[in-house]
């Protein structure tokens, strides 16, 4: 909002505050007593949130460039810059990465995270671009909180997981507060 002289709405903070906290309830409720043990009595992993809300900043600002980059072009053509720069960067980071271990991913672990990039990383990726052209910075951002309550069904099913009331309870949280946010009329 302030970089992009967005106008402010009460109810699109009351809904960005709703979603997050929606999808908190859900996943602490879903992951409750699913820790490994060595993790389970040494409470927060500060080095894991501090990377988390490194990565939500670093989301944060190329949501925000993208949004400008985007403006007279198609998604597609940014999302194929995005891609090729972004994996060119990681280049000397695999570089680095190869020569501190050892361990090669098996063709089974290949396969699997190939199927994983083509959703996320090209479908996934063009389609998050695309929604920031046409939907803003700021209403992609908190429609991409919901991505955790996708999985839930399919882990339901797939992985014989229990629904329970503080999961529907947290899952209804989150839809009101992207509705408002998304609505965001004063």
């Amino acid at each position: 909002m302030i970089f992009l002289a967005e106008q402010f709405y009460i109810t699109r903070l009351m809904g960005i505050i709703l979603a997050v906290a929606g999808v908190i309830f859900v996943s602490k409720q879903e992951n409750a007593g699913k820790e490994p043990d060595e993790f389970q009595d040494k409470g927060l992993d500060m080095i894991g949130i501090g990377l988390a809300v490194l990565s939500s900043g670093m989301i944060a600002i190329a949501s925000l460039l993208i949004q400008v980059g985007m403006t007279d072009i198609d998604p597609i053509d940014g999302q194929l810059v995005r891609m090729f720069y972004g994996s060119l960067v990681m280049v000397p980071i695999f570089i680095l990465s190869r020569r501190q271990t050892n361990a090669i991913p098996t063709k089974q672990a290949t396969k699997i995270i190939l199927i994983g990039s083509l959703f996320g990383f090209a479908f996934g990726s063009l389609l998050f671009v695309a929604s920031i052209k046409y939907a803003g910075a700021t209403i992609t951002a908190v429609i991409s909180t919901l991505a955790p309550l996708f999985a839930l069904p399919m882990s339901f099913s797939h992985l014989k997981e229990h629904i329970t009331s503080n999961v529907v309870i947290g899952t209804a949280i989150a839809v009101i507060g992207v509705v408002l946010a998304i609505v965001g009329v004063w």
